[in-house]
């Protein structure tokens, strides 16, 4: 049976999964990826930067959110730092999408458009997210 001590636990480690499954799916599609986050408006120099950075903060993150749960420590700041990191995509998403544009996501390395679909996951990962940080149940918090 599942306490409560333990959903946080596997709130962090799906957090952790689904980062690290969207950080890989970019890497293996990085020149694609490139072509997706230049059809998003940004000109070739940052596009080229993001669709490194991109990846590399979804892995860095989906890395610490592991090792946070694995050493116990830590486990309330990794989730708040990937709330921030899903904050930041779903702002970039809205402003994207309200201009009435629909590119390509690139979540997860696919082509699948932006829209209410994809701005849906990303808030409830960052609910997720925010709510691993926000209680820290088994973990202690800040710790």
């Amino acid at each position: 049976m599942l306490t409560v001590e333990i959903l946080p636990l596997l709130a962090a480690l799906l957090l952790s999964v689904v980062l690290l499954s969207a950080g890989l799916g970019k890497l293996r599609r990085r020149w694609s990826f490139a072509a997706t986050v230049r059809s998003w408006g940004v000109g070739d120099t940052a596009a080229v930067r993001l669709s490194l950075a991109i990846p590399a903060a979804e892995l860095s993150l989906g890395l610490g959110l592991a090792a946070a749960v694995a050493a116990r420590s830590l486990v309330s700041l990794m989730a708040l730092a990937a709330c921030s990191l899903l904050a930041v995509f779903v702002v970039g998403q809205v402003a994207i999408v309200g201009t009435g544009r629909r590119p390509a996501c690139g979540c997860f390395g696919s082509s699948s458009r932006m829209g209410l679909l994809t701005i849906g996951r990303a808030v409830g990962l960052g609910v997720l997210a925010a709510a691993v940080a926000l209680n820290g149940v088994g973990f202690g918090r800040w710790t």
